[in-house]
């Protein structure tokens, strides 16, 4: 209908509507098939293309429709910087990362939205450039949840715990008020030291102080942590918290607590949930064989290794 009446000739927001719906049904492929029929192109048409692009993968395809922008005469706006950084983080693309992280200074992008900010942040920290992550954060005139939750991941892919707590501390200082995101991040960290006073203080006052509902991963986090100090009766009553027990990362993390404790019983159950929930997941195969093999119960370890050959040979 819009193509027989000619209103992609005509309306550059319906034809806009029309990639937005494409992206989303995951076809960015049809939305450059609108986008190059299109007759007039706006940089909210540009920015819809780029962000599909982005969104499914296609990070390079993202950067020279970034580039082609400047070529057909527009000024990029802040939604087209903050798309083209993510398609630099998402590719390694940390020089033209800086490229534009230049242009945003002149342009002033960095002073007019902390979207931005954020997005210059987590493009450097995903590129490996920790301090200039770092340096971009410490000049924003203004941070947000977002910015402070951006630098947290960042130090987190580098296994830099000591200062994720430090900068959550310094982060509620100020009066900033973390989310689900920030306590991921933070547990996580926790748990990676074995910090496990401190991860229950913090997984406590999710819901005690800020009304946060853990999800999941925070029950996961401490189900781990709790199995690898071997306090398996924490353990058990965190399982009866979760709201669902279809969480294979939580199983998991568990059979590897099991194994490391010799805890048989624990272990089948840990061990039937994970292949329930992948049948095809090798590694619980290994791990419950070895945990009946240090409780001295061969013809189960050897029944263990039987099923991973047995697996793998259909993989």
């Amino acid at each position: 209908t819009i193509l027989r009446e000619g209103l992609l000739e005509r309306n550059v927001l319906i034809g806009t509507a029309l990639m937005d719906m494409y992206a989303k049904c995951g076809t960015p492929s049809k939305a450059q098939e609108v986008f190059d029929q299109l007759h007039i192109r706006d940089i909210a048409s540009w920015n819809t293309l780029i962000a599909a692009y982005v969104q499914h993968g296609y990070g390079e395809e993202a950067l020279n429709c970034f580039e082609q922008i400047q070529h057909e005469g527009l000024s990029p706006d802040a939604i087209s910087v903050v798309y083209a950084l993510k398609a630099c983080a998402s590719t390694g693309a940390v020089d033209k990362g800086k490229e534009i992280h230049s242009d945003t200074i002149t342009n002033k992008f960095l002073e007019k939205d902390v979207m931005v900010g954020s997005a210059l942040i987590d493009m450097y920290a995903k590129c490996g450039s920790l301090a200039k992550a770092q340096d971009v954060f410490d000049q924003l005139q203004f941070r947000d949840l977002v910015s402070w939750n951006v630098l947290l991941a960042g130090y987190a892919q580098l296994g830099k715990d000591c200062t994720i707590l430090d900068l959550f501390n310094k982060m509620i200082g100020e009066g900033m008020v973390p989310d689900s995101i920030t306590f991921t991040v933070v547990l996580n960290a926790c748990s990676h030291s074995g910090l496990l006073d401190k991860a229950e203080m913090y997984f406590e006052s999710m819901s005690a102080c800020y009304s946060i509902v853990p999800t999941l991963e925070h029950h996961s986090c401490m189900i781990g942590l709790y199995g690898r100090a071997g306090h398996f009766d924490k353990v058990l009553r965190m399982i009866r918290k979760m709201p669902t027990l279809d969480y294979l990362p939580m199983w998991t993390a568990l059979l590897g607590a099991c194994q490391k404790w010799e805890n048989v019983e624990l272990g089948r159950l840990a061990f039937e949930h994970t292949v329930r929930l992948d049948v095809k997941y090798v590694t619980a195969y290994v791990c419950m064989g070895n945990i009946y093999a240090a409780a001295s119960m061969q013809a189960e370890a050897d029944k263990m290794e039987a099923m991973r050959i047995q697996i793998q040979a259909w993989s």
